[in-house]
């Protein structure tokens, strides 16, 4: 497919990445199908020289073009990634965070199945890379299921996997008002539009897992998380979005006690779970309470894996 070399705009919102961007840059620029162009969104970061000083130095061995556009201010990854693709040339667009980069072979993979298929959007597994460690996750084929919005509370795709014709993002948008889970939303966009979507069971982009997400604890905006989902419920099975958000509730009453125990009551989603005698546990305001949480979360970390499992496999039953 070398005829197929220059119909492919790479779109790249970056944001202080560049430990990594030299990585994501070179993975694209040796692609065994040559893409068109590379738009690169700085999104005002403090390390914009040095972004400027890399795309210099590989534009130097690389016959493909970058651009850098910067914004004035920080805007989000969801803006960025609109105005790549305002900014595209190519008859495709495929989409690439800064800190993460892809197999050789990506744009081939997707491509081919893309031009085969006579689809016009493509989605498929990713790779996570850890410190030391890659663990694959194979993504739900949405249209295999009786909902196939569903797949969205399975196993998602991941954004650096969304490889799509131009003509679609001039339909589709992402939402720049979401703070979180804009790639679940422009997944859903898609999918609620009249372009084919497609799941192609391959393993081509490799997602960088933070470091503060391995080591340390990254601040999470359960909020914003919490209204996606309570705006969009009507899409999904009701059973199955159920257990989604007890889920995310156990993850939020421990990382986020305080946040849960004001705000629970405000998500149709969420106020139902009040009736759980062990959830008015564990939400109450007094301080007994919070310490039979730190009791719990320091069991959890510290204990015995037999006692971990009993303890894990007792709140599954009772929140």
């Amino acid at each position: 497919m070398k005829a197929a070399n220059g119909l492919v705009s790479v779109i790249v919102p970056y944001y202080n990445d560049s430990k990594f961007i030299a990585d994501c840059l070179n993975s694209v620029t040796s692609q065994t199908i040559t893409p068109k162009e590379i738009i690169i969104i700085d999104d005002c970061s403090n390390d914009s020289e040095k972004l400027n000083e890399i795309v210099e130095e590989i534009s130097l061995s690389s016959n493909v073009s970058i651009r850098v556009f910067r914004n004035k201010t920080n805007m989000n990854g969801a803006y960025g990634r609109n105005k790549g693709m305002q900014k595209a040339e190519g008859e495709f667009i495929a989409l690439i965070d800064g800190d993460d980069y892809w197999k050789k072979n990506h744009i081939e993979e997707n491509l081919t199945f893309l031009t085969e298929e006579k689809c016009d959007f493509v989605y498929s597994n990713v790779l996570y890379k850890y410190e030391s460690k890659y663990i694959e996750r194979k993504v739900v084929d949405a249209n295999v299921l009786t909902n196939k919005f569903d797949a969205l509370l399975m196993s998602p795709p991941q954004t650096g996997s969304f490889f799509f014709r131009r003509t679609l993002s001039e339909k589709v948008k992402f939402d720049e008002k979401l703070k979180r889970h804009q790639d679940y939303q422009f997944f859903c966009d898609v999918l609620s539009s009249q372009f084919i979507a497609l799941y192609n069971n391959k393993t081509t982009s490799v997602y960088r897992v933070p470091v503060k997400v391995v080591n340390g604890r990254k601040k999470v905006d359960y909020e914003s998380i919490l209204n996606f989902w309570e705006d969009r419920q009507y899409l999904f099975s009701p059973n199955r979005l159920s257990k989604f958000i007890t889920k995310i509730t156990k993850f939020i009453i421990i990382d986020d006690y305080d946040f849960f125990s004001s705000n629970f009551k405000r998500f149709t989603l969420t106020k139902k779970l009040q009736d759980s005698k062990r959830l008015r546990f564990l939400i109450g305001t007094e301080l007994y309470r919070k310490k039979a949480l730190f009791v719990l979360l320091y069991i959890l970390a510290f204990e015995p894996s037999e006692i971990k499992y009993k303890i894990i496999n007792y709140l599954k039953k009772t929140v």
